[in-house]
């Protein structure tokens, strides 16, 4: 009896679940344009964001290209990102083709002073972590279809305490015809792998299983829903985001994730917003993004690509 793809998803879920989540920087996307839509890009990936949301975008790129962009986060985290798309195609039939992606991202705290357990001020320390993407997508029949899968190789430090693991994840595409309206349908599962121990503390890396939906209206307007589940820590997202081309080289995106956890609340009525833009000049393109958090501040995303 063959099982289907679903099927074996579900399989390699159900063998993995643990009861603490943690790796809660795997959660940071890579990139400013999904940010400002509102995460829903599970569906819309088309540059090396699709690292980190869905693989199978890796092959709809088109041409090679580089990214940079850094990000400062709340509470004095900071947040780069570097990587690098190249389709085989343009080579050797390598893999039967289809688009390799590289990408190296660092999530950095600043000094962390240290209290004991009664309270009392201590040394201070550090915390950093840190992940390698690979990731290889190829269409499937047809450019209307595509599929992806993703490795990384993770390392996390808490002051003394390091440790290292490896993950994995799979992603799909498909665009279908609705009348005259082209709709791009979407589904990844991120994080599968063994957790992480730092010092006496095991946890695992926040599993997440994706699904989107995207499409085109009059072909300026970009439009994204989302809906993401993290069983571990029984969170369940659900995003929508916007894209509007002003003109071919300027765009302004907005979007919006609500979250059934306590912390869209406790961080103010805005927690959840994004905004941003996106400048294209010449073969190169500026993207920013702007969330705001309430009382613990906001985080702005910058980042440059370039396509050749």
């Amino acid at each position: 009896m063959r099982k289907s793809p679903l099927l074996i998803l579900f399989l390699l879920w159900s063998t993995t679940v643990r009861a603490e989540e943690g790796a809660a920087f795997l959660k940071i996307l890579s990139g400013a344009r999904p940010v400002a839509m509102g995460e829903a890009y599970t569906a819309v990936a088309d540059d090396l964001s699709a690292l980190g949301t869905n693989a199978a975008g890796l092959s709809r790129i088109g041409a090679r290209e580089d990214s940079f962009m850094h990000a400062e986060l709340f509470g004095g985290t900071h947040h780069d990102f570097l990587g690098y798309a190249h389709p085989l195609s343009q080579t050797a039939p390598v893999l039967g083709g289809g688009t390799l992606g590289f990408g190296l991202q660092r999530i950095s705290n600043d000094t962390i002073p240290g209290r004991d357990a009664n309270g009392a001020p201590t040394s201070s320390f550090g915390a950093s972590d840190t992940a390698l993407d690979f990731g290889y997508s190829r269409p499937l029949f047809d450019s209307r279809t595509s599929l992806g899968i993703t490795a990384k190789v993770i390392r996390s430090q808490l002051a003394e305490a390091t440790d290292n693991t490896a993950a994995f994840g799979l992603g799909a595409m498909h665009t279908v015809e609705l009348g005259k309206q082209a709709v791009t349908f979407g589904a990844a599962i991120a994080n599968l792998g063994p957790g992480l121990k730092l010092g006496d503390k095991d946890s695992s890396l926040p599993l997440t299983l994706a699904f989107g939906a995207s499409t085109k209206i009059s072909g300026a307007l970009l439009v994204a829903a989302d809906f993401k589940h993290r069983p571990y820590s029984h969170e369940t997202v659900f995003g929508f985001g916007t894209e509007y081309a002003l003109l071919s080289s300027f765009s302004l995106r907005a979007g919006y994730a609500a979250a059934n956890t306590a912390s869209n609340t406790l961080n103010g009525a805005l927690s959840g917003l994004g905004v941003g833009f996106g400048l294209k000049i010449y073969k190169a393109k500026l993207d920013y993004s702007f969330t705001p958090a309430g009382d613990l501040g906001e985080a702005q995303r910058v980042g440059l690509s370039t396509r050749f």
